[in-house]
């Protein structure tokens, strides 16, 4: 139950750069630095984007407007997390 009271239906504005990930709900913005970011995977029709504190972004394949552009994204995303890493 805790994920659905937590859930937030506006549309959210997410715009990845090298300083993390940066999101926007009307007028609330906030930026998630990469190494607050855990793990990015493919579940279904979404991209899952956790954090360590266990929240997540789900950002829908209708989000893109090609196959190319998600992967693009994922692989983007992917390439940050590594170079956090290291």
């Amino acid at each position: 139950m805790w994920p659905m009271v937590m859930f937030k239906p506006q549309e959210r504005t997410l715009l990845v750069n090298r300083d993390g990930l940066h999101t926007r709900i009307g007028h609330i913005s906030a930026t998630v630095p990469w190494q607050d970011v855990a793990e990015l995977r493919a579940d279904g029709d979404y991209l899952v984007i956790e954090g360590r504190g266990r929240n997540a972004f789900l950002v829908p394949d209708r989000a893109f407007q090609t196959a190319e552009a998600k992967s693009q994204f994922r692989e983007f995303v992917a390439a940050m997390k590594r170079f956090e890493a290291a």
